[in-house]
């Protein structure tokens, strides 16, 4: 989910690493003053990392939640699998909803399209996002 959009929209770059990305297809830009690239990245497939080994510091220090709790032995990696999984299932359902040409934000209101990105936010959030990139701070205040 780092690679394919769903948790990033653009990956920043350190000085000099795009040189060896773009024999991976990868096209950097300057987005806000930055040099990086849109997601989802030219070098995934359904094989996985396509330029693991020369892969962006970005994408070599980011750790999800499920990850640290998996490398800190908290969760077993079949808890870890489901995670991605569900989530992954939430996400793809919801792609096939929004039409051809739309993001979701332009998308129809469906109620079933709003469930989902609302469900598949929340999935996000609890195991793939850091506390600064939750998009839901919903707190409940009991009296």
């Amino acid at each position: 989910m780092c690679c394919d959009g769903t948790l990033f929209g653009f990956v920043e770059l350190a000085s000099g690493e795009e040189v060896r990305l773009r024999a991976w297809g990868i096209e950097p830009i300057r987005q806000g003053g930055k040099l990086g690239f849109r997601q989802s990245c030219p070098a995934w497939s359904a094989a996985g990392c396509g330029c693991y080994g020369v892969r962006p510091a970005t994408c070599r220090a980011y750790r999800c939640p499920t990850l640290i709790a998996l490398e800190e032995g908290s969760i077993a990696a079949d808890e870890a699998m489901a995670r991605v999984r569900k989530t992954r299932q939430v996400v793809g359902e919801l792609r096939r909803l929004v039409p051809d040409g739309e993001t979701l934000p332009g998308a129809p209101a469906d109620p079933k399209l709003l469930l989902l990105a609302g469900v598949a936010s929340l999935l996000l959030d609890r195991f793939f996002r850091k506390d600064h990139q939750k998009q839901l701070q919903v707190e409940r205040h009991v009296a």
